[in-house]
């Protein structure tokens, strides 16, 4: 479980509204991606079916020429990898709108502290002020664990799509040999690999009880 941050927002402040947002958007890029991956889904399967049927009835060279790509095949290649492009730059997106939403909840617990010390100024002064401040038991303390938990979640959405985009860049030659990630998302070896679906899932988490 998550701490709440522990932070009071008064009725002008846009953070609640945008964690909300960002969940939409979480929400639009779980579906963009279950589009994607069904529609592909649909093609091989039905590829599949038609290879077994000319297989059956034409033998050896039917499977011979059934396995080369047409030109309707490249098409549709082409097409699901924009397809996977698409997904892709949404993940991106999302996570540009995340990075954004982390230090607007940053600078609100900044200013949240500040405002805590010209209360107590004695406090600041105090020896004890740092373990104070960074203990589990106080506010300040929690509000910091959270947003560590936070900063750590984004870094992990930001490396998965980093990898992407590296393997990308690389000769075919290198994406060929690629393997399957931590993440368990395939890496460019595949040119149909698409982003976890739950990439974001645990950081939407975070940001949803840390309001709470």
């Amino acid at each position: 479980a998550v701490a709440p941050l522990l932070i009071t927002t008064d009725s002008n402040s846009p953070i609640p509204m945008d964690i909300v947002r960002f969940g939409i958007a979480v929400a639009a890029f779980r579906e963009l991606r279950r589009h994607v991956e069904d529609a592909i889904r649909q093609y091989n399967n039905q590829r599949a079916r038609a290879v077994n049927v000319q297989t059956r009835v034409g033998g050896h060279s039917r499977r011979q020429q059934a396995s080369s790509p047409t030109g309707g095949q490249r098409a549709r290649n082409a097409e699901h990898h924009g397809m996977v492009s698409s997904v892709w730059e949404d993940a991106r997106t999302v996570a540009s709108k995340s990075a954004q939403l982390l230090h607007a909840l940053a600078t609100l617990q900044h200013d949240e502290l500040n405002k805590n010390e010209e209360v107590d100024p004695a406090v600041t002064s105090s020896d004890d002020c740092v373990e104070e401040t960074t203990s589990t038991s106080s506010p300040d303390g929690r509000r910091i664990i959270v947003m560590e938990k936070l900063v750590e979640e984004q870094k992990r959405v930001q490396a998965i799509l980093g990898r992407h985009w590296d393997q990308n860049r690389q000769p075919q030659q290198q994406k060929s040999a690629a393997t399957r990630d931590d993440a368990g998302a395939l890496s460019g070896g595949n040119q149909f690999s698409l982003p976890p679906m739950q990439l974001f899932d645990p950081l939407l988490e975070k940001l949803q009880l840390a309001l709470n």
